[in-house]
């Protein structure tokens, strides 16, 4: 079985001016491999349609829909959850070379004169390449991890009410407790 993840590298030099759209679905032990690096039980469909487009003189734009029907592990109960996401996405990438590269490596550098302001409603800054390629499924992958619930739960289930009482004393407080805390708590309480 392949244990790594698909790959599809696009050169971004040698991009087509009209752009470059590909549908890619990877097989069943590609998919075995997606599911096992994304923590999910398995992939039962996968599906993305990428398009990419030149950006100002030498970047591109990388956009897309994910379609995905999966199945995870309830974080109370461990039954199986099956979801289905659907979800777009859009990213730029520009080579190190870029004069879109260089206030990012300025300020990755701590150097730079001028102040770097964040747009937080505004498009992300580019992405910088190293060397001449962009590995389509890793751009995929990356936004179809950001998609997924990472605190899936069967219908039904919620954490005993009693989760108060077996978490350890300074977890007590309501905004530091993790399923996997309460989790581990209760099979604790249970030995």
């Amino acid at each position: 079985m392949n244990e790594e993840p698909p790959k599809f590298l696009l050169n971004i030099t040698t991009m087509p001016k009209a752009g470059y759209s590909r549908k890619l679905t990877p097989d069943q032990n590609e998919m075995a491999a997606i599911a096992s690096s994304c923590g999910l039980v398995a992939i039962n469909a996968f599906e993305a349609q990428v398009d990419c487009r030149p950006w100002h003189r030498d970047g591109i734009t990388v956009s897309g829909r994910i379609s995905v029907s999966m199945e995870q592990a309830c974080v109370v109960s461990l039954e199986p959850v099956f979801d289905e996401i659907t979800t777009e996405f859009s990213a730029r990438f520009v080579p190190e070379g870029s004069k879109f590269a260089r206030p990012i490596k300025q300020a990755v550098a701590g150097q730079g004169d001028r102040e770097i302001v964040f747009d937080f409603e505004g498009d992300d800054a580019p992405e910088l390449v190293e060397g001449e390629e962009v590995d389509l499924w890793e751009v995929v992958l990356e936004h179809f991890n950001l998609a997924i619930d990472p605190f899936p739960r069967a219908q039904g289930q919620e954490l005993p009410a009693n989760v108060q009482e077996v978490l350890p004393p300074d977890a007590a407080d309501e905004e530091k407790i993790s399923p996997f805390a309460a989790l581990a708590a209760l099979k604790q309480n249970e030995t």
